[in-house]
């Protein structure tokens, strides 16, 4: 999949539609941080940072430190109470998303990394906002398995094509 998005019409689009994937993803799944968090904005601001670093209208530098801040503040500083955590991966997810945006270029698919290899602060933005609409990480128990499904047919049928076309091209 990243091999098409990145090379069809060259880095730039091609890094700004991961951006713009991601930033669906996370959208999908924002009712459930406002249903925990009603008047915190604070992913709503990290996409916005990711969109504006995508699109070369702020400084990378200053929206990867915004996004350790807030990611600390999310993650690591916050209790949630049982039931919460899908508000946990919503956050996490937007966080990330931030990173999407300052690094550019796509994993290696060479690498021979499983997720269990990954540090949970690296994990890509989909895989946390399916986690949050599934109720959980795929390895766990508590994970619904028809929304993840769901989750991932959304992604792969319509969130894709969607990126691609907000910036002026098709699949």
């Amino acid at each position: 999949m990243y091999p098409d998005i990145e090379t069809k019409q060259g880095r730039d689009v091609g890094h700004r539609r991961l951006v713009l994937l991601d930033i669906l993803a996370v959208q999908r799944v924002m009712p459930l941080w406002r249903a925990v968090f009603p008047t915190d904005n604070s992913p709503a601001l990290m996409l916005r940072i990711a969109l504006d670093t995508a699109f070369d209208r702020t400084d990378p530098v200053l929206a990867e430190k915004t996004r350790d801040s807030l990611y600390v503040d999310i993650v690591e500083n916050r209790s949630y109470a049982k039931g919460q955590e899908t508000a946990m991966f919503v956050g996490h997810a937007a966080a990330n998303t931030i990173i999407t945006a300052v690094f550019q270029g796509v994993p290696d698919a060479d690498a021979e990394i499983d997720d269990d290899d990954l540090d949970p602060e690296g994990f890509e933005p989909s895989m946390l906002a399916a986690a949050a609409e599934a109720g959980g990480l795929p390895w766990s128990e508590a994970t619904d398995r028809k929304k993840e499904r769901a989750f991932w047919d959304w992604y792969l049928g319509s969130a894709i094509r969607r990126a691609c076309e907000m910036t002026g091209n098709e699949v």
